[in-house]
């Protein structure tokens, strides 16, 4: 009986922190982040990864598609032509994959290779992991007009995703979210206000 009611109380613990070890491996090598400044473009350009368009289209020669996975193609369309408007013709996130398809940008995976990203555009990619980063370098970016990417997880603990940073007001980060069906800014507290990298171009 004693070791019945041991086990017993074992399982139970298992059980009830299981959720805390959940949290914790999914929170790993995160960081939680707050904005202090008020800083907002003057327009932000909105694009969906599902939109008809271009939502079933193929990431490369993968089997995964625009709306599935194209969050960061969708982000880098807007971002560019956000940064560097005077560079091109606006152009769509299935314009952009395609031009990526065709240049070899992605892996069999669907996953972005940013040197043949670098080679195809001429453009220079920053990527840097959350622990990396300086309290103030977002909003220092944002200052400057750079929008970077932010990798985050969908409903805190959910899939990664990534999503573009375009403003900070009232304490909140401000993001283009690919998967928003509205043209408007989501506050990066829907993913719980940690993020996980970032990435960003300049010319």
């Amino acid at each position: 009986m004693k070791k019945k009611f041991m086990t017993f109380l074992l399982t139970a613990s298992v059980l009830l922190l299981l959720p805390v070890l959940i949290f914790i491996f999914r929170i790993r090598n995160s960081v939680k982040i707050t904005a202090r400044s008020t800083i907002l473009p003057c327009s932000v350009i909105y694009f969906q990864q599902k939109d008809p368009e271009w939502g079933d289209n193929t990431l490369g020669s993968s089997s995964f598609t625009m709306s599935s996975s194209g969050c960061l193609t969708t982000c880098l369309a807007a971002e560019i032509q956000m940064q560097y408007p005077e560079i091109s013709e606006p152009f769509t996130p299935g314009q952009l994959n395609s031009f990526f398809s065709q240049s070899h940008v992605y892996d069999r995976e669907g996953n972005i290779l940013w040197d043949c990203l670098e080679q195809a555009t001429s453009l220079t990619v920053v990527r840097k992991n959350a622990n990396a980063l300086d309290t103030r370098e977002l909003e220092s970016l944002l200052e400057n007009n750079c929008f970077p990417i932010l990798r985050v997880r969908v409903n805190s603990l959910g899939s990664f995703h990534y999503v573009l940073l375009t403003g900070c007001k009232d304490g909140e980060f401000l993001c283009m979210d690919p998967l928003n069906e509205k043209a408007e800014a989501v506050p990066l507290s829907n993913f719980g206000n940690r993020i996980y990298g970032i990435r960003y171009v300049l010319l």
